[in-house]
């Protein structure tokens, strides 16, 4: 009788302990495969992401961005108006780098960052000269009369319609290379580094032309004057 008891007693506890894994394990094999895939992606979330932004910030607190900036020392003068637009305390005209973008003067397309470029800026280097009164047009540290690429626009000098940048085309400028020195008395005259100067010669030969039609007109005004002074004396 004993035996029979204990073994019906061992009976039920058996089953509980069925019931317990069959309804029990499939939860908390679901919950151990929530802990793992979740476990990983807050590790992941929780490291800094790589944006892949190559601008930054360097060490002048100039911010480079490809969007242009207006004001780029922050200061609330345009950039076109300020005499030191990066802000960095030398002056536009003794500045290396007018606008702080890590390029030099003579290598920039826009040298004082005002947005508009050195072939159609009246003052390229910002400095407040006029480029026609400025010596060092570009800002790159030489004088108009040795920079191969005196408006700092690309164009050399001995391909340029207009090499200082004053917006007087070379043809029509006394002194096309804004060396100070007038074209008549400048050895190079176009600045390219040769004693021949294209500009000159075909400013001689207009000269020359504009003579020569002078002279010719003067001859047919003579020439209509004697015509209109024998007819009139025909009709006396």
């Amino acid at each position: 009788m004993r035996i029979k008891f204990r073994f019906s007693l061992l009976i039920p506890a058996s089953i509980a302990v069925m019931c317990f894994f069959v309804f029990s394990a499939p939860a908390l094999a679901v919950q151990s495969v929530h802990l793992a895939t979740s476990q990983p992606a807050s590790q992941s979330t929780s490291q800094p992401a790589d944006s892949g932004d190559t601008h930054g910030t360097p060490d002048n607190g100039v911010v480079e961005d490809d969007e242009y900036n207006d004001d780029i020392d922050g200061d609330g003068i345009p950039n076109g108006e300020d005499d030191d637009v990066d802000g960095d305390g030398l002056p536009n005209g003794q500045d290396p780098d007018v606008d702080g973008d890590g390029v030099p003067n003579g290598e920039d397309c826009d040298v004082d960052g005002d947005g508009i470029t050195n072939d159609q800026d009246w003052d390229v280097d910002g400095d407040g000269l006029w480029n026609g009164d400025d010596w060092d047009v570009d800002g790159d540290g030489l004088w108009n009369g040795e920079d191969d690429d005196v408006d700092g626009d690309g164009e050399p000098n001995g391909s340029d319609d207009d090499i200082d940048g004053d917006g007087i085309p070379n043809l029509d400028d006394d002194d096309m290379d804004g060396d100070g020195i007038p074209n008549k008395d400048d050895w190079d005259a176009d600045g390219d580094g040769s004693e021949f100067d294209r500009c000159l010669v075909i400013q001689d030969l207009e000269r020359i032309c504009d003579e020569m039609e002078a002279e010719l007109d003067a001859r047919a005004f003579d020439k209509a004057m004697d015509e209109m002074r024998k007819g009139d004396r025909r009709r006396w």
